[in-house]
């Protein structure tokens, strides 16, 4: 077989280091050994594209058709036969069924236009962590916090910040708390330290909030999940911005992204290029599935019930799941999970912190659970078009951004997250919101303080203990 057909991949485990006293080289390594191999950076920029599905040919036009300057297929060629004899490429008669990609995914997508307005409610200063503090501002956190007591006496009591351990047994510096909410937030619900010194003095974690870095197997991801209150103000309205004009923060200051896999054993562990039919391969596709679902044009909850129940192979329903929306309520045995969630939820303390100043996440979360407790099965009537809209971009967000990370699977976060929909029309319909223009904030309250309550892992054990028991549930979704 001539050479010229001959498909070229770089072998896994190649990465390459700055070459020492060799400006604008690379050393090439094996799994982190050291090979002897020195390279120009652009040799290395060619060779990581040999991704074992084309020849040097494909190779040439897809980098020119990019935009660089090669001097043409024979030099592809040559430097792949050059890196050939020492094991680090492979020239293979047969083309890989998928790409095998070797440039870090640093690509920042988004699934949305980035369009969040903070109105300064105030909510969001509660009921969660806030840290881990980065290291600027743990420098200059003692000065401000001096200079805030002399204007607000009362903070004389606490110290600015405070080691916590999160729920994984991490160790980090976070804001100190009171009443369950940042010492720094005023009366009036804004933060002291940008009513008085500016937002740059915040914490990075203040600054960069709502928005949320992630980085997948194939690309650094940025959006908004469902966190603030008043998301549904300006989530499809208003000017789209960068992230450095919704934050402030410059590219190269924002922090580092949160790393989440695919896996529900190790949400932590990327595989760049997952073999196919592997379980992390299977995982990446069902969530590539999911995601064209929520974009379908007429996506709706009942829709996307149906699909996720169609996708649990093996576990068929005897009645279809849009009849337990409409015909005969709900099912029984959600209703039931309902109720024992807003019960139980009650003594986690991530949820009810002493008494609930008005206004505050707390009393968002007191409201919602004293509707779970009461909650009865009855029929679902769809979604205004508004309504429905801010769903779907929570969904989306909230599935690209992998934040189903601590539920026990994707699908099973899906229906947590319709379910969440659902009972907050039922709410919403109870205190007679109904808007197709706008989205109602009893509605949006409820869905947010539902999507953050089932972050806290009590809470999704008091809904859904495991992913046997999802598939339990789902049986038992046919009454």
């Amino acid at each position: 077989m001539s050479m010229t057909s001959m498909y070229l991949l770089l072998k896994p485990g190649v990465t390459a280091a700055a070459a020492e006293g060799r400006p604008g080289h690379v050393a090439l390594a094996v799994d982190g050994e050291a090979t002897g191999v020195v390279v120009g950076q652009g040799a290395w920029f060619v060779a990581e594209a040999f991704d074992g599905t084309r020849t040097a040919e494909g190779v040439y036009a897809a980098l020119t058709e990019e935009g660089a300057s090669l001097p043409g297929a024979d030099f592809v060629l040559s430097l792949a036969q050059a890196l050939a004899r020492p094991g680090l490429v492979a020239l293979t008669e047969a083309p890989r069924a998928r790409p095998y990609r070797r440039r870090t995914p640093t690509e920042v997508e988004a699934v949305s236009e980035l369009r969040h307005r903070c109105l300064g409610c105030g909510r969001s200063c509660y009921g969660h962590v806030i840290g881990p503090l980065d290291e600027a501002f743990l420098e200059r956190v003692e000065g401000l916090h001096v200079a805030l007591v002399e204007a607000y006496p009362e903070l004389g009591a606490f110290r600015p910040f405070e080691k916590v351990q999160t729920p994984d047994g991490r160790q980090l510096e976070a804001l100190t708390r009171t009443r369950g909410h940042c010492i720094y937030l005023g009366t009036d619900g804004l933060c002291r330290i940008h009513k008085h010194h500016g937002a740059e003095a915040k914490p990075l974690v203040c600054r960069l909030f709502p928005l949320t870095l992630v980085q997948t197997e194939s690309s650094l991801r940025i959006g908004t999940p469902l966190r603030c209150y008043l998301a549904h103000k300006s989530f499809d309205g208003g000017e789209p911005m960068s992230t450095s004009e919704l934050t402030g923060i410059p590219d190269q200051e924002l922090p580092t992204p949160l790393v989440r896999g695919a896996l529900s054993g190790a949400r932590e562990t990327l595989e760049l290029n997952p073999e196919p039919e592997t379980p992390y391969d299977d995982a990446v596709r069902l969530e590539e599935t999911v995601m064209r679902l929520v974009h379908l044009p007429g996506a709706t909850v009942e829709l996307l019930l149906l699909a996720a129940f169609e996708l649990l192979e093996g576990r068929p329903l005897s009645r279809a799941p849009e009849h337990l929306l409409t015909e005969t309520g709900f099912g029984e045995s959600v209703v039931a999970r309902l109720r024992r969630l807003g019960a139980e939820a009650r003594e986690v303390p991530e949820n009810h912190y002493g008494s609930a100043d008005p206004g505050s996440h707390y009393a968002e979360m007191a409201e919602l659970l004293d509707f779970l407790v009461g909650v009865s099965a009855r029929p679902f009537g769809g979604l205004p078009s508004a309504a429905r809209r801010f769903v779907l971009f929570a969904l989306r967000q909230e599935i690209f951004l992998r934040e189903w990370a601590k539920h026990p699977s994707l699908l099973s976060s899906l229906v947590i997250a319709l379910v969440g929909a659902i009972v907050a029309s039922w709410r919403a319909e109870d205190a007679g919101e109904s808007n197709e223009e706008d989205v109602g904030d009893i509605f949006a309250f409820t869905l947010t303080a539902w999507s953050r309550m089932m972050r806290v892992p009590p809470n999704i054990q008091a809904f859904l203990t495991s992913e046997e028991d999802f598939l339990d549930l789902v049986g038992s979704m046919e009454r």
